[in-house]
């Protein structure tokens, strides 16, 4: 009867104790949420690691509002050709330019269709696809995963980055029609 009791009070300690940490555990929880910027997703059917911005915090909007209407200057070569591009003015380039702030991104491409050129991110940006019709040296976000650049027309839902600047549909072509490319971003 004695190790009935003991073992009765026993199991009622260990629950109590159980709750406690329970709850203590999701206090710790919901400050690390509220702390945080950035939300990792795990999705079985992607390779790479996501990231979903859930929002600004009301602290950065106004910050997030000056950075989104600011001109973003970011570096572009393709094959080791400089290129000067025209970037837009919405979060999946402020994204791609917090990407490169730090290391310059370097993304293999492969010519696809006889008018792009499509490489992987390894990450994803936000995107605000519409549909588009792109045109030579039109530069996209496609899946939220693939930068796009275009040495063709297209016409599809992207969300645009940019467009490449002072180069003719000729040398377009010349540069990104003939096999696979290079493509690297830094920060300017």
């Amino acid at each position: 009867m004695l190790k009935k009791i003991i073992v009765l009070l026993l199991s009622a300690v260990l629950a109590l104790s159980a709750a406690a940490c329970s709850s203590a555990d999701e206090e710790e929880i919901d400050e690390l949420t509220v702390e945080s910027n950035w939300e990792y997703l795990d999705d079985p059917n992607q390779e790479e690691e996501t990231y979903m911005d859930p929002g600004w915090p009301e602290d950065d909007a106004e910050e997030e509002s000056v950075l989104l209407n600011e001109q973003i200057v970011m570096n572009v070569m393709i094959d080791g050709i400089p290129v000067m591009v025209d970037w837009e003015k919405n979060e999946a380039v402020y994204g791609l330019y917090q990407l490169v702030s730090k290391d310059p991104l370097s993304v293999k491409m492969s010519k696809f269709g006889g008018f792009e050129q499509v490489g992987s991110l390894g990450t994803h940006l936000t995107r605000s696809d519409r549909e588009i019709n792109a045109q030579p040296g039109d530069i996209v976000l496609y899946s939220g995963n693939k930068i796009v650049v275009f040495y063709g027309q297209n016409t599809w839902s992207y969300t645009p980055l940019g467009s490449i600047l002072g180069l003719t549909d000729s040398e377009l072509n010349e540069l990104l029609g003939n096999g696979d490319v290079q493509l690297v971003i830094s920060a300017g």
